[in-house]
């Protein structure tokens, strides 16, 4: 049985390679095949689990599956682009650093020698070894990030090489902490992630334990040992943007890791909003041999000067994305709700997804049931305030204002699905609880009961006939006293079904026309009159079965 170096590594499998560069290394051979187009747009995408049937569950039921709208991915063409890209440095910066080569051991002699002498890396512009470093910056909420822990997942971090004893690790991601600290902080990070990942050979008991008294000048050669053992393929500085807050010295911190991975040959990708490009500027001597990434701003409302949804990828986004209604009556999607859906979020692709999450999570709560123009406004109104002023400055295309808003942290859609499931049920107990002569009783139930279908004069009539009355127990009982209210015209229809057809026509002309009223739940009970059929029977016909408790009004 093959024994590995760690829990977390896992033997190496070997697989040939066709192309000639690739031949014969061994830490290439180990990486997973590389895939084509049709599988990396697989392997990027993450789907929900859903089924029409969702839709008649429960309302905590289905709004639990709305949170699952936050892992929601639809690969893009530029996240096609950055996977290939991601997966080209990973392979390409390995060229060459094959164990047991030359090349290798003297890498470890250089190293061992810039250590003992207590000298720090230097590199010129003549020097600079030719290796593969780009940055990834863009607006908040593009997906940067998750495509780029998505994509490196699917390689196994930790790979042993038994014939060798090299654990080898693909690659390292390291978020830059928000106080913009320093580089020593840094290689700190890599440590313990190192640590973590590999834990018998315990890192951060050896070099972390008097860290305090260790130089940065140390630390850059420990870790440039440990990243030459260890053959790092890929080097990822997620929230870049966090050395702009370092008080002095943003550029030194990033000249000095870079010149590390210089060193090291190690490929390495900066990613960040667009404040990074005041840490990056025009000094990071690596953006002119970078791979050719660009900046992800926002989508394009539409692409191509024609203002047609059906040639426009952020359209086909939402097509994908619009099929997950969990609400009880699905909207189709049309232009209106597009140009409102574009107007809210400017094609950021993460406000894309919590605008439609969240305006399902008011729809279910309030007792609509279904995405209108107006919920997606109020969510617009009501969560998305403090994101206002950006959106503006995106729609005037107000390039200084948008300056102002790089650290803007976009709002999370758990957070903000569980407060206003705490703030429905807190007025749902309000209301519940009311009794009759209560000064909101009779506004309640009257608001209740427009939510079944009821018109305005009918429910407030209603509502005031059970608070006269003064025997229900709470706003929920009132609601029940209102249906047996209506329900005797129902069993009064059945009761006649042998009577005359004059006093039969009488009693049918005593319904209202709903031909115009889809929503009132009085369809029902004529429908049940009609067709000799229960109520309930006709409410899951009509798609509108729901529990009295669901109508209490959460006004």
């Amino acid at each position: 049985m093959t024994t590995t170096s760690c829990n977390q590594a896992v033997p190496a499998v070997y697989t040939p390679q066709r192309i000639a560069r690739f031949q014969g290394n061994p830490f290439i051979e180990a990486l997973p095949p590389m895939m084509n187009d049709d599988e990396v747009l697989q392997a990027l995408t993450l789907m929900p689990d859903f089924s029409q049937d969702q839709r008649h569950w429960p309302n905590h039921e289905r709004i639990q599956q709305l949170k699952s709208l936050g892992n929601f991915m639809v690969p893009l063409t530029r996240h096609l682009e950055l996977a290939r890209t991601l997966d080209s440095m990973v392979r390409e910066g390995y060229v060459g650093r094959s164990s047991g080569t030359a090349e290798y051991v003297q890498k470890l002699r250089s190293i061992y020698q810039m250590q003992k002498s207590g000298k720090n890396f230097s590199q010129t512009f003549d020097t600079v070894p030719q290796y593969d470093a780009t940055s990834l910056l863009g607006y908040s909420g593009m997906g940067k990030s998750t495509t780029v822990r998505r994509w490196l997942a699917h390689y196994p971090q930790v790979i042993y090489h038994e014939s060798s004893g090299v654990t080898q690790v693909t690659y390292l991601h390291v978020d830059m902490k928000n106080s913009g600290d320093s580089v020593k902080a840094l290689l700190i990070a890599l440590i313990t992630r190192l640590d973590l990942l590999l834990p018998e050979f315990g890192y951060a008991k050896l070099y972390l334990k008097d860290v305090s008294r260790t130089s940065a000048l140390s630390l850059i050669a420990i870790v440039s040992r440990l990243m030459v053992i260890h053959q790092v393929g890929i080097l990822v500085g997620d929230e870049i943007q966090n050395l702009a807050n370092h008080p002095k010295g943003a550029q030194q911190v990033m000249t000095e890791l870079t010149t590390m991975c210089n060193e090291l040959t190690v490929p390495i990708i900066f990613v960040g909003t667009m404040k990074a490009a005041k840490v990056l500027g025009a000094d990071f001597r690596q953006g002119r041999r970078s791979v050719g990434m660009s900046v992800w701003t926002r989508l394009p409302q539409f692409d191509g000067v024609d203002e047609q949804y059906s040639n426009s990828e952020w359209a086909d986004f939402i097509r994908v994305l619009w099929r997950y209604q969990w609400v009880r009556t699905p909207m189709g999607l049309n232009d209106e709700l597009m140009d409102r859906i574009y107007r809210y979020t400017q094609g950021i692709i993460d406000l894309d997804i919590k605008l439609f999450a969240l305006a399902q999570v008011q729809a279910i709560l309030e007792g609509t049931d279904q995405l209108t123009p107006e919920i997606l406004e109020r969510v617009y109104t009501d969560q998305f305030t403090l994101l206002h002023p950006m959106l503006q400055a995106m729609r005037d295309n107000n390039l200084r204002a948008l300056a102002q808003y790089g650290d803007i942290s976009p709002i999370t859609l758990e957070g903000t699905v569980e407060q206003m499931q705490s703030d429905g049920l807190r007025r749902k107990a309000r209301a519940r609880m009311a009794k009759p002569g209560d000064p909101t009783f009779v506004q309640q139930v009257g608001a209740s009961l427009m939510s079944a279908g009821f018109d305005v004069d009918q429910a407030h009539s209603l509502a005031a006939e059970i608070d006269k009355d003064g025997t229900a127990k709470d706003t929920v009982d009132a609601l029940r006293q209102a249906c047996d209210k209506v329900k005797p015209a129902a069993a009064s229809k059945r009761a006649g079904a042998g009577r005359s057809r004059k006093k039969d026509s009488a009693e049918v002309v005593a319904w209202p026309d709903l031909t115009e009223r889809p929503n009132d739940y009085r369809r029902a009970l004529k429908l049940a009159a009609d067709n000799g059929t229960t109520v309930l029977q006709q409410l899951e016909s009509l798609n509108m079965a729901q529990d009295v408790e669901e109508l209490v009004s959460l006004d």
